[in-house]
Formats: C-alpha cells, sequence, structure tokens
C-alpha cells in the first residue's frame, strides 16, 4: 500500500520527535555555521580555533588564533553520518594580547580538515571522534604555506566532541552545541585546539522541512 503525502509527512515528525527526546543536541546529517566559543581562555579577541606555534616567530610561546565571527570568515561543519570535515575561510593571525598583530600573519587562512570515523559517546548524544592517523588536514596561510594538521586525544582518547556536553549540561557555559578538540601540527605548543559554537537546527525546524519537502515535490510536477 503507497502511503499519501500527509501520512509521509507525519512519519516523519514521529521519526523526528523520537529521535528528540533521544538525543537533547539532535545533531542532524547536513552542514552548519561556525562560530566563536564565548569561553575561550585566550580572549580577547574572540576565536573558535587556536594554534601555538604556528609560525616560530618569538622567543616565546606564539598564539595564532582565527576569528570565525570575522565578516571575512566563513567556518562551516559537514556532518554525512560517519564522517565529520570542518572546513572554510577565517580570519586570524599572531595574538599579542588583546588583539591581533598586525604583519605579514594577519590575513584569511584557508582551513580543512576530516574526522574520518565519528561515533556517540557512550553514555550520552554527543558525538565523537577518536583519535587517528585518518583523522587530517590542512591550513594554508597569508603567505602561501599550507601546514599540515593531525588530531591529539586527551588520555581517553578521545580527540574530537561535538555536542552540548555531558547530560545536555552545556560546555564551557555554553547550553548549544559546540565543537572541541585538540589539533596537532609540526612546531604545536599548547593550546591548538578547536573551540567553537554550532548553529544546528532545532528537531521542529528539521521535520518541517521534511514535511514540506513532499509538497514541493508535488508542485514541482503539476508545474
Amino acid at each position: 500500500m503507497q502511503l499519501s503525502h500527509a501520512a509521509r509527512a507525519a512519519g516523519a515528525i514521529g521519526v523526528l520527535s523520537l529521535a528528540a527526546s533521544a538525543s537533547a543536541a539532535f545533531i542532524p546529517v547536513g552542514h552548519f555555521q561556525l562560530n566563536n566559543h564565548p569561553d575561550g581562555n585566550s580572549r580577547p579577541p574572540g576565536y573558535g580555533l587556536i594554534l601555538t606555534e604556528l609560525y616560530d616567530v618569538t622567543v616565546n610561546n606564539d598564539k595564532f588564533t582565527f576569528d570565525f565571527d570575522h565578516e571575512q570568515s566563513s567556518m562551516e561543519l559537514w556532518f554525512d553520518g560517519d564522517s565529520i570535515v570542518i572546513g572554510g575561510r577565517v580570519y586570524g593571525g599572531r595574538d599579542v594580547g588583546d588583539h591581533l598583530a598586525d604583519d605579514k600573519y594577519l590575513g584569511v587562512y584557508d582551513v580543512r580538515f576530516e574526522y574520518a570515523v565519528v561515533g556517540m559517546v557512550p553514555g550520552d548524544d554527543d558525538l565523537f571522534s577518536m583519535e587517528s592517523a585518518e583523522n587530517k588536514g590542512s591550513i594554508m596561510t597569508p603567505l602561501g604555506d599550507t601546514i599540515a594538521l593531525g588530531d591529539k586525544g586527551k588520555a581517553d582518547g578521545i580527540a574530537f566532541r561535538l555536542g552540548d556536553g555531558n547530560d545536555d549540561n552545556g560546555h564551557r557555559g555554553f547550553d548549544g552545541v559546540s565543537g572541541w578538540g585538540w589539533l596537532d601540527h609540526e612546531n604545536r605548543q599548547s593550546p591548538s585546539d578547536w573551540l567553537f559554537t554550532v548553529k544546528v537546527p532545532t528537531p521542529g525546524s528539521v521535520a518541517m522541512m521534511m514535511v514540506a519537502a513532499p509538497f514541493a515535490g508535488m508542485r514541482r510536477r503539476r508545474a
């Protein structure tokens, strides 16, 4: 028996309602805009990525921070159900306290990083990736240098996590969806990690999109 458009739409809402109740974070397949996290230890300036000693400029550890909210930035996350890709263009440079140094390192960087295997955190609804040689990427600087990036797991082996923390308590004071994880590069010093927020649609808005899809198709067929 073939279901009507209304029945299929109702079924979609039911499935998404179950998903929402089981997963407060509810990270659907798709791509999402990334922004600075409000609780980065090295603020100001704000950032969604920090790479210490990306370049060895001074005798001190040189922090390079990257502003996901800058008008020249466009950072996104893609989730296909199995893997996560973080990428885009981001404005950044050498962090010298409360601002970025106006030197040759200041400008737009191109970033791409893939977490090849993603699973669900045991006992929680967040997503995570364990440290693996398959997790890798690169950053191209305003100087034209392409620097390889790898992941770096903590004591539990987790290299990256995406969600709203244990028991939906939020991550570092932000109760929405955050992404955080540790990165490796040639001259790496700590801190070198992601710390960003993710604009994820609510389960209700995704459900409405699924409801609208059959009717959109019906209108196209009639046209």
